[in-house]
């Protein structure tokens, strides 16, 4: 039997930590859901079914084999996107956080990764859509707890506003949780860089563009922003067009730190941050303190020792505190970024730096409330 992540697990167990303020009620505001062997994702399933069981080693070789390095700076040779991620395995990483609700983001496990937008291809998209939104909607049901407890799905907004109109509405109706949609934007020109298969340069003030995006005011729909730090000013043009549209910015607009920005920390970062306070003006946007990933160019998935959280904390406060200073805490929250960010850090660990991160900033409680919870709580409408 496979069990999925297991090898992940074992690279975690080597720190052991104690839960920071267990009490602290949590709204996990970011994390995925997916099973390529049982869901109909296309070449990824036939993937999923042929390696997920084969030892660590054997699937490492076959997956840089097979994936470009662009992906696999930004996703890490795990392979852990080739395994079950269901809502069992995720109540499972909280050992002692009190999660009380979460929110499911599309998945990128696409049925393909061309970037040729045929009819044929567009028709697979929205399969896996309705599919996501179905199951999605059923494990919400069935789960004791009622986890997930919001939907935002993938929905093309280069596709018209009628056709953008239909398709909304169609999920709408088959999930009531749908809160939000995510067209991923991320994309940047060098090859050294894996862009999302369905974005394009200056996608998001693009007139196509814009014209899909403009449904979503109508249908009181939020805006889940994934693009990199390079599209940062995009957005900012983005949101002041379309102020009524609530939009949040993942990953705190992730800071690239591979290919070729490997060794750019310090001029990224000073890009990022000016670009960071320009974008806070827009009152419609918030910011998702997330994203601890291999793309960041951190390093922590090739640690032999994964890291703890005070370490975690010292290289996330910099760029943390920065939104927090310049959002401020009424249009900032924390989320997990689960299963992505396993390969950096164990889920214990990072709700651990967060906490710590909060009490070193010597935030109050009721600001420390906002950030795990309310303001999620909020912009996803769970009550």
């Amino acid at each position: 039997m496979c069990i999925p992540g297991r090898h992940l697990d074992k690279w975690h167990a080597q720190v052991q930590e104690e839960v920071v303020e267990p009490e602290l009620e949590i709204v996990d505001s970011h994390h995925h859901l997916w099973d390529p062997v049982n869901e109909p994702r296309g070449a990824v399933s036939m993937l999923a079914k042929n390696l997920a069981c084969f030892p660590r080693g054997v699937r490492a070789t076959v997956l840089s084999a097979l994936f470009p390095k662009d992906i696999i700076g930004l996703f890490g040779i795990h392979g852990l996107y080739l395994e079950r991620y269901l809502m069992d395995e995720l109540i499972a990483e909280f050992q002692g956080h009190n999660v009380v609700k979460s929110v499911c983001i599309e998945s990128m496990l696409k049925p393909h990764y061309e970037k040729k937008q045929t009819a044929k291809v567009e028709k697979q998209l929205h399969d896996v859509t309705v599919f996501e939104a179905k199951e999605t909607y059923a494990r919400h049901q069935n789960q004791p707890q009622g986890f997930p407890h919001a939907f935002v799905a993938h929905v093309n907004l280069k596709l018209g506003k009628e056709k953008v109109k239909k398709n909304l509405e169609e999920l709408m109706e088959l999930n009531p949780l749908l809160k939000g949609v995510r067209h991923q934007a991320a994309f940047h020109k060098h090859k050294t860089i894996y862009s999302a298969p369905e974005a394009d340069h200056e996608m998001l003030v693009s007139s196509e563009f814009q014209d899909g995006f403009e449904v979503l005011a109508e249908k009181g729909l939020s805006f889940d922003a994934y693009i990199f730090h390079t599209q940062i000013n995009e957005l900012s043009k983005l949101a002041e067009k379309f102020p009524s549209v609530p939009i949040i910015l993942d990953h705190i607009g992730q800071p690239l730190g591979y290919g070729v920005f490997e060794g750019t920390s310090e001029s990224t970062m000073t890009e990022w941050k000016k670009d960071i306070t320009a974008l806070a003006k827009n009152a419609n946007v918030w910011c998702k303190l997330s994203g601890i990933m291999c793309a960041c160019g951190w390093g922590f998935e090739k640690q032999k020792v994964p890291p703890n959280s005070d370490e975690l904390v010292e290289i996330i406060l910099p760029y943390f505190s920065h939104c927090i200073t310049e959002f401020g805490v009424d249009r900032c929250m924390f989320g997990s970024n689960f299963p992505v960010d396993k390969t950096s850090v164990s889920y214990l660990v990072m709700w651990n730096a967060y906490k710590k991160l909060c009490n070193k900033l010597e935030l109050s409680d009721d600001d420390k409330a906002k950030l795990f919870k309310v303001n999620a709580t909020n912009f996803y409408s769970l009550e």
